[in-house]
């Protein structure tokens, strides 16, 4: 018995060691091929010590939807670290504050980022204050290459660009520019000869593409022709598909001698129908291979939610299909890039939450509301068009606090600006600071100030971008307060 044990150990163990050795072996390249993709992030920015930045990419480029991709807390050094995977070179950005600062990461690179020190009293001081203008310049260097990166790349194209702008162009707007934009191939061609970088290849050719174009320097047709037929769709090339936008951006409505209006409309108005979509357009011979046909279809979808013409319910519709059963996993994506923009804050949409701070602690909106509709009233002091409101604000929650929350949530940086508000109990609306969190911004779609919002019982919109009290809202409001 125990000699059969002996052999059958002797022929099992060399088949399980080689099976274990097999297993290891693929482990190590599973780990290899994720450290490949790992970027790492070594930041300094002084003066922000203690606030947060956020790294932030494009879902894609053609919806153009945000995505927070990494955040860090600037420590009392000045320094922030971040990390994630990356799998093609990408356009990426910080956002701190207001501002935002643009860059390209490329996959098992670390880089080191610097911001110009920044002191918050310094940029105020003396000044008329405006916090949406403020900028902080940064520079970025690659650690791993030891020649030109993809950033330093791109900078040296668009110095090379803007020389070119300056001394052959500016002065002579209307002149025949087919020559010198020849002469600016000719430089760009020696000055990269030797960068051997595949993606800066088609960043460079598309952005001279649309140089060229933006002169006027070339047909429309031979461009479509040389750069868009029968050639591969570069989704993660932002150059590309900011070309893209530029040519076909309104080219089903005014551009093309073959699409008929009316057709779309009976598509989208009639039926919804992507099919009826996809039919219309392939009437253009430019627009014959499907992947690009499709591609411009999503564009023209993209601009029919704002035109009159065009009925809601058939573009959104349409875009559901490309989404659940498109032929190309990009455009799968980007058509539900494009539902949850134009969804997210449609009525019966949920709010985000918020996280409000005042003298008497944190609250939150809408949660710490509910049963009660919700008038948010985004606001700032250096905003003189904020400061004009406040005064009916107040008149508005005096008749009508009862039965709906007036919340004025203050988004200077420093609270002390208007603590006269944050700490009087004696105000019939409620006012808080957005305690440092400047993804409000992002997560209820506003870039100015003041804005307004109006919140449902249940936590949902009812109006995103509602009126201001001064313009009408009170009416709106009562007619709410009286059901």
């Amino acid at each position: 018995m125990v000699q059969t044990v002996r052999l059958l150990f002797k022929m099992v163990f060399p088949l399980l060691m080689k099976k274990f050795l097999l297993v290891i072996c693929m482990q190590c390249l599973v780990a290899a091929s994720v450290a490949g993709d790992h970027v790492l992030i070594r930041g300094l920015f002084q003066g922000a010590e203690g606030e947060e930045i956020i790294l932030m990419r494009y879902a894609d480029h053609l919806s153009l939807r945000e995505k927070e991709l990494a955040s860090a807390t600037i420590d009392e050094k000045g320094s922030f670290v971040m990390e994630f995977q990356a799998e093609a070179p990408e356009l990426l950005f910080f956002r701190f504050h207001h501002t935002r600062n643009f860059f390209y990461v490329e996959p098992g690179n670390s880089y080191t980022v610097e911001f110009e020190p920044f002191s918050f009293s310094d940029k105020t001081e003396g000044t008329d204050y405006h916090p949406l203008r403020l900028d902080h310049s940064m520079s970025i260097h690659s650690e791993d290459q030891a020649g030109r990166g993809l950033n330093d790349l791109i900078r040296e194209l668009e110095d090379l660009t803007e020389e070119f702008i300056r001394t052959r162009i500016a002065g002579n707007i209307r002149a025949n520019h087919q020559p010198a934009m020849r002469d600016l191939h000719s430089q760009a061609d020696s000055l990269f000869r030797d960068a051997g970088h595949p993606f800066f290849a088609g960043y460079k050719e598309y952005y001279l593409a649309r140089l060229g174009r933006t002169l006027n320097t070339r047909r429309f047709q031979p461009l479509v022709e040389d750069f868009f037929a029968d050639r591969p769709v570069l989704y993660d090339n932002p150059v590309y598909m900011d070309f893209f936008r530029q040519l076909f951006g309104n080219y089903v409505f005014t551009g093309s001698r073959e699409v008929r209006i009316s057709e779309l409309e009976e598509a989208v108005n009639i039926h919804g129908s992507y099919e009826a979509f996809m039919a219309a357009l392939e009437n253009d011979s430019l627009l014959i291979n499907k992947r690009f046909r499709e591609l411009v279809m999503l564009e023209a979808l993209k601009k029919m939610f704002g035109m009159e013409d065009f009925e809601e319910t058939g573009v959104i519709r349409i875009l559901k299909k490309v989404a659940a059963s498109g032929a190309f996993p990009e455009h799968r994506q980007i058509a539900e890039n494009l539902l949850y923009l134009h969804q997210r804050f449609l009525p019966g949409q949920p709010a985000p939450e918020l996280l409000l701070k005042n003298h008497r602690g944190m609250k939150k909106i809408p949660e710490d509301f509910s049963g009660r509709y919700v008038y948010l009233f985004f606001w700032a002091g250096w905003c003189n068009l904020s400061m004009a409101e406040l005064g009916p604000m107040e008149e508005l929650a005096e008749e009508l606090g009862e039965k709906i929350h007036f919340a004025g949530v203050l988004t200077d940086h420093d609270p002390a600006t208007a603590s006269h508000l944050l700490e009087n109990e004696a105000l019939a609306a409620s006012y808080y600071h957005f305690d440092g969190d400047y993804r409000i911004f992002s997560g209820y779609g506003f870039r100015n100030i003041p804005y307004y919002v109006l919140i449902d019982p249940e936590g949902n919109f009812v109006k995103h971008q509602f009126v201001s009290p001064s313009a009408g809202a009170g009416e709106y409001l009562h007619g709410i307060a009286d059901q």
